[in-house]
């Protein structure tokens, strides 16, 4: 169990070093690689960890709502060139994130007897 804790921390500093180097905004391709490879890191460990939970229905929430947040920062740039309805794209996929991640934090309330 102890490889298992370690990787935790690994992926733990890995997601804190890459978020240094998107807050330090050192080039912006920097950075949008940075917010790229936290997004999908995060979706990709939490698929990893829903494998072993338990309980997965608040992790399946968790998980849908990273990639819903994730789905927002890839279609933001292009969204906020378009016009109309369009415009909105990434805005429905960060709202759905936000409503995702209230039910994943409520399922896990609730199961605690909160």
């Amino acid at each position: 169990m102890g490889g298992s804790r370690e990787a935790s921390f690994g992926v733990a500093a890995a997601g804190v070093a890459l978020t240094v180097v998107y807050a330090l905004q050192l080039s912006p391709g920097m950075g949008d690689l940075a917010a790229l490879l936290v997004g999908v890191g995060t979706c990709l460990v939490q698929a990893i960890g829903l494998r072993g939970a338990v309980e997965k229905r608040p992790w399946a929430f968790l998980l849908a709502s990273s990639g819903s947040f994730l789905c927002g920062i890839l279609l933001r740039p292009w969204a906020v060139e378009q016009s109309g309805v369009a415009y909105y794209a990434a805005d429905v996929f960060t709202t759905t994130g936000y409503v995702l991640l209230a039910a994943g934090l409520w399922t896990l309330l609730r199961r605690l007897g909160l």
